[in-house]
């Protein structure tokens, strides 16, 4: 993350945290390790600087931030001590079976997230499970 791109994210977070509003991140790439050694053995499913941005974005209070490069489903916590908490929501993709999606319900301060795979529900009686696991090969001129 480039200086100017850092100003720019801190000033928004910190115009919501004294305006009382919450913030959930979109990001395409990871803000916290998914899995011990990620960081090392696939860098470039992370944020650059991931530690650093994850740490400043708690420290405004960014509690949620739903993130997906990796294509996978899973919640982890990130428990920067003083400085707050992030739980990164990776999300897998449409494209990719079982096409996962989530849902996510806001309510009394609390967040439930549920998830669904709509693999066979997009064309009913197509077999779109069995076809998303085929790999085509195509010649390209």
């Amino acid at each position: 993350m480039s200086q100017a791109e850092e100003e720019w994210l801190s000033n928004i977070l910190q115009n919501a945290q004294q305006n009382g509003k919450a913030v959930i991140v979109l990001e395409h790439h990871g803000l916290v390790d998914h899995w011990t050694g990620q960081s090392k053995l696939h860098p470039d499913y992370l944020i650059q600087d991931y530690k650093d941005v994850g740490k400043m974005m708690a420290s405004y209070d960014v509690r949620l931030a739903f993130t997906g490069h990796y294509h996978a489903q899973d919640i982890t916590l990130s428990d920067f001590k003083s400085d707050g908490y992030l739980y990164d929501v990776e999300t897998g993709s449409l494209i990719t079976s079982p096409c996962p999606i989530r849902y996510c319900t806001i309510k009394d301060n609390q967040v439930i997230i549920t998830s669904d795979k709509i693999v066979d529900k997009l064309a009913p009686g197509a077999d779109f499970s069995k076809n998303a696991h085929i790999i085509t090969v195509m010649k390209l001129l």
